[in-house]
């Protein structure tokens, strides 16, 4: 009987050591917008002192301690960055250790301090002459959590002079009014294609679904990105 206890014991500790650390898939947000400050603070952290990232998920809000790291990010002093993350649950964490994982997507910007500290920087805005770049999706959200796009399409093209969007989606070519463009916000209507029976369909449809929640953008360089409200739901690079 003891050595049955003992073998259970062993077995039941050996899992909980196993599951120390492992990430749970289901991510808490699908996107997570954080802003880092261009100088570190010192922290607290359990028994001992350290440095920390300074971040905020928007400019108007009061900068924050950050206890936790940031995957595949190496940050560098003397910068502000405005990252895009991903956020997931740690599995059983260790006792001095988050409970989150935050692993980088994708760096939006990156800004020398001293340029920060004497003019905000605005997000670019759109003009004519950007309607015949093509933007190629690369990321989007399906059923709350990301779903990465490596395929040349979908991809949405501008025509503010015309007022309407164009692009192809998995398969087919679809085509959209652009109702209304006053500084970042935008909003898209009409959303019509073609309808060719394609493999793949389900990411063309939730792609046009998307598109029709969209109430404002965000351009930075290559890259851009469409919300609705401030949730990310859909973002491009551009074909070059």
């Amino acid at each position: 009987m003891k050595i049955k206890l003992l073998l259970f014991l062993f077995t039941a500790f050996s899992l909980q050591a196993q599951l120390k650390g492992k990430t749970d898939n289901s991510l808490i947000s699908p996107y997570k917008k954080l802003i880092v400050a261009d100088h570190q603070a010192d922290c607290s952290a359990g028994a001992g002192k350290m440095k920390c990232l300074l971040v905020k998920s928007s400019p108007e809000k009061k900068w924050e301690n950050f206890y936790n790291s940031i995957d595949g990010f190496e940050y560098q002093p003397g910068f502000q960055y405005e990252l895009l993350v991903t956020v997931s649950k740690v599995v059983n964490p260790p006792a001095d250790a988050s409970s989150l994982k935050y692993t980088l997507r994708d760096i939006i910007s990156k800004i020398p301090g001293k340029k920060v500290s004497k003019k905000p920087v605005l997000s670019e805005s759109f003009s004519v002459s950007s309607k015949n770049i093509t933007w190629v999706l690369t990321d989007f959200i399906s059923k709350g959590e990301p779903v990465e796009n490596k395929e040349p399409e979908p991809n949405i093209t501008f025509d503010f002079a015309q007022k309407r969007i164009s692009g192809k989606g998995v398969c087919n070519r679809y085509f959209g009014k652009l109702i209304d463009q006053k500084k970042n916000k935008i909003t898209l209507d009409g959303i019509g294609s073609t309808k060719m029976m394609c493999p793949n369909l389900d990411k063309e449809q939730i792609f046009f679904n998307l598109l029709a929640l969209v109430t404002s953008y965000q351009l930075k360089g290559d890259r851009l990105y469409l919300y609705r409200n401030e949730e990310l739901i859909l973002a491009f690079k551009q074909n070059k």
